[in-house]
C-alpha cells in the first residue's frame, strides 16, 4: 500500500492542519469539510477536528469527536494519543496513564505515546516513572534527541545534577550541536553528586565529545 493511502498520512496531515491556524478556524475547516463530505479520509478529518477541539479547550466536543472514531473500529498510536490527551484535557492524569500503559503495549515504539507518558507522568510529579518509560524504551530511539531532553526534566525535578547535564548534553549531541554538548557535559562532570559509576561514564563520554569537537573545528578550517 503507498504511503498516500496510509492511515498515518492523512492522521498527519490533518494534526498539521489543526495545528496551524487558529482554533476556530481549524474547527469550522473540518466541520464544513464533513458535513460536505469533502475529505480524503474521514477518519483524519474527525481526527484533526478534536484535536482543534482540544486546541480551543473545548474538551465536550472533542469527546463526541472520540465517540466517533472509537465506532470506526481504526486503531493507530496517534488515535490512542488523543484519547489520553482527551483524559488529561479533563484533568484525569491517572486514567491518561492507563491509556499511554495500554496503548504502548499495541505500539512500543511510537514517539507520540512515549513523548505523551513521560510528559503526564512530569505534569503529575512522577519524574522517576517518566526516567522508567524512557529508558526502557531508547534501545528503540536511540538517537532521539527529544527523549533526552525529558530525562533532563525529569532529572531536573528529582535535583540530579550530573544526570541532568548528562542528558542534557546527549540531547544536544543528537541535535548535531556539539559544541553545548559538550558544555553540558562539563557541567556533569563538575556536579558534587554522582556516584564513582555516572562519573567515570560522564568523563568518558566528555573525552569522545571533546574529540569529535576537535574534528569539527578541523573540517570547519580547512572548508
Amino acid at each position: 500500500r503507498q504511503v498516500e493511502d496510509s492511515l498515518e498520512f492523512h492522521l498527519v496531515r490533518a494534526k498539521v492542519r489543526a495545528m496551524q491556524s487558529f482554533p476556530q478556524t481549524a474547527i469550522d475547516e473540518f466541520e464544513d469539510n464533513i458535513k460536505q463530505q469533502r475529505f480524503n479520509n474521514e477518519v483524519a478529518e474527525h481526527y484533526g477536528l478534536a484535536i482543534a477541539y482540544l486546541r480551543k479547550n473545548d474538551v465536550e466536543n472533542a469527546v463526541k469527536q472520540w465517540q466517533w472514531l472509537k465506532t470506526q473500529g481504526s486503531q493507530h498510536a496517534f488515535l490512542d494519543n488523543l484519547a489520553a490527551n482527551i483524559e488529561i484535557a479533563r484533568h484525569q492524569p491517572k486514567k491518561a496513564e492507563l491509556l499511554y500503559t495500554q496503548s504502548l503495549s499495541r505500539f512500543p515504539a511510537s514517539r507520540a505515546l512515549i513523548y505523551g507518558a513521560a510528559e503526564n507522568y512530569l505534569a503529575s510529579r512522577q519524574p522517576d516513572k517518566a526516567i522508567e518509560v524512557i529508558e526502557r524504551k531508547l534501545p528503540l530511539l536511540p538517537n532521539d534527541a527529544n527523549c533526552y531532553d525529558l530525562l533532563a526534566k525529569a532529572y531536573t525535578v528529582k535535583g540530579k545534577v550530573l544526570l541532568k547535564h548528562q542528558a542534557q548534553a546527549e540531547a544536544y549531541y543528537r541535535k548535531f550541536d556539539i559544541n553545548h554538548a559538550v558544555e553540558q557535559m562539563e557541567f556533569a562532570a563538575k556536579a558534587s553528586d554522582g556516584n564513582f559509576y555516572e562519573k567515570s561514564i560522564v568523563e568518558a563520554r566528555l573525552k569522545e565529545l571533546r574529540r569529535l569537537q576537535d574534528i569539527e573545528k578541523e573540517a570547519k578550517k580547512n572548508a
